[in-house]
């Protein structure tokens, strides 16, 4: 199972990139063959990249809003229940998020974290 819902984060970027649909289609409790849920309330914009490290999704893009987070600016982490903020928030678009030994990068054109 695991393999199978990292293949679907792997290329659910791509599948965006091409249709210009919105993320958050994925099943909210990790199971193939059954319905396809809205993580939420969703993001008020687009996902340009996804990273799942342990039980969480890490995404950015270019929204201002996660599950009605307002303090989600561009980055933001699902826990299986809910949107969170990611450090405050950052000033402009999130081109890239990717997890190395633990830790969250991500790359874009901001110029301000934190808030």
């Amino acid at each position: 199972m695991h393999f199978l819902w990292n293949n679907i984060i792997r290329w659910l970027p791509r599948i965006l990139e091409y249709t210009g649909l919105l993320l958050l289609m994925l099943t909210s409790d990790r199971t193939y063959g059954q319905e396809w849920n809205a993580l939420g309330p969703g993001l008020n914009g687009t996902v340009l990249d996804i990273v799942v490290f342990g039980n969480d999704i890490y995404v950015g893009g270019e929204f201002t809003d996660a599950g009605g987070i307002a303090e989600a600016d561009y980055v933001a982490r699902w826990d299986g229940c809910q949107w969170h903020p990611v450090g405050g928030g950052l000033n402009d678009v999130v081109n890239a998020v990717k997890e190395e030994a633990g830790t969250i990068y991500v790359g874009g054109f901001f110029t301000n974290a934190g808030g």
